[in-house]
């Protein structure tokens, strides 16, 4: 999971621009990259720990879809910000002697909440939505509405307009 954000940021070009936090924020995951594969039990427990932390973003009771999603991204904002989350990022760093990169820690952070935000929301092909053609009436309502609202907005600035000309 952790690899997968790192190999992600390493191929986006927002992180190949000439500023200095992209250059660093690269640095540091070009080292992360080749230290994640030769340390693999530290990044499970990494990973195990970030997990954890998430975990608590889709624990909602809320009865409507709307109040769950609205939980979520609530506790997911909480749990980023918090002194914890920014100290296991900070200890991950330290195994690669590498400064703090917020913007690496965020990227990732994003990245694997994504991936556990689908696992826990997979998309359904059964949920896409088809809509019917339009009857004659509903087409002849439409266009009358749509007109009548392009005539009232003429009149109505045409009368502003005429009333300044005075």
């Amino acid at each position: 999971m952790l690899l997968k954000g790192v190999n992600a940021l390493l191929e986006d070009d927002s992180f190949k621009i000439s500023t200095p936090a992209a250059y660093t924020t690269r640095q540091v995951a070009e080292k992360l990259a080749v230290w994640i594969p030769a340390n693999f039990d530290k990044v499970k427990i990494f990973e195990k720990y970030v997990l954890q932390c998430f975990s608590k973003c889709f624990q909602s009771m809320a009865k409507t879809q709307k109040a769950r999603r609205e939980n979520m991204w609530s506790t997911y904002h909480a749990v980023r910000t918090s002194k914890r989350y920014h100290e296991m990022w900070t200890s991950l760093l330290k195994h690669i002697s590498a400064p703090s990169s917020p913007i690496l820690c965020q990227h990732l952070g994003d990245t694997m909440f994504e991936d556990l935000i689908a696992l826990h929301y997979p998309k359904s092909d059964s949920c896409s939505v088809t809509s019917k053609a339009l009857t004659l009436e509903e087409m002849y309502g439409l266009r009358y509405a749509a007109g009548y609202i392009v005539r009232a907005m003429k009149k109505k600035n045409t009368n502003v307009y005429t009333s300044t000309q005075k």
